[in-house]
């Protein structure tokens, strides 16, 4: 689709998979421009992403929650229930990855022929989708206590705990649902 807009000769088209195990997403794109400054920046740590079940939990409780609250919600998640960097969890079953990428398998082969450098058959690797992990099984209710607990224990001043206190007070209705789920 972009081909159509842009013209297939202005667009540059990079593997994902290649650019993360050869030098970073950082330096793949700065080659990709031709920018010597970006290639010297190190990237640090990677974003700080929330564990499964903390994912969960925001998931769960940011239709309640105004813009304000969802960001409170992700700074406190971030310091407190943070993934470890590299940290991989999959949001699908081993059957379910298999089907999704099978369906997209056409069109993303036609990608890699007719716009990667150079031209190959596949543009996801089999080793990039099918690592062996179980599908998540949902929340806890153990889970959502050391999640809660770790946040109220992880703010130091008053003022962000009092607002973290009434942020969590939010989740009353979301709570509720979730628990009467787990006792059906």
């Amino acid at each position: 689709n972009y081909a159509k807009f842009f013209t297939k000769d202005k667009m540059i088209v990079r593997s994902y998979e290649d650019a993360r195990t050869k030098g970073g997403l950082i330096k793949d794109f700065a080659c990709a421009i031709g920018s010597e400054s970006l290639k010297s920046i190190n990237p640090g740590t990677p974003n700080a992403g929330y564990t499964r079940d903390a994912l969960e939990i925001a998931r769960l409780c940011n239709p309640y929650f105004d813009a304000t609250e969802r960001k409170r919600l992700r700074r406190i998640f971030q310091t407190t229930n943070a993934k470890q960097p590299y940290e991989n969890y999959s949001f699908f079953g081993n059957s379910q990855r298999r089907d999704l990428m099978a369906f997209y398998s056409p069109s993303n082969s036609l990608v890699a022929k007719e716009y990667l450098n150079p031209p190959r058959e596949y543009l996801f690797s089999d080793r990039e989708f099918d690592y062996d992990k179980d599908m998540y099984s949902g929340l806890t209710s153990e889970a959502v206590a050391i999640i809660l607990t770790r946040a109220m224990v992880g703010i130091s001043d008053e003022n962000s705990r009092l607002r973290a206190v009434s942020l969590f007070s939010k989740l009353k209705k979301t709570a509720l649902l979730f628990f009467e789920k787990l006792i059906k």
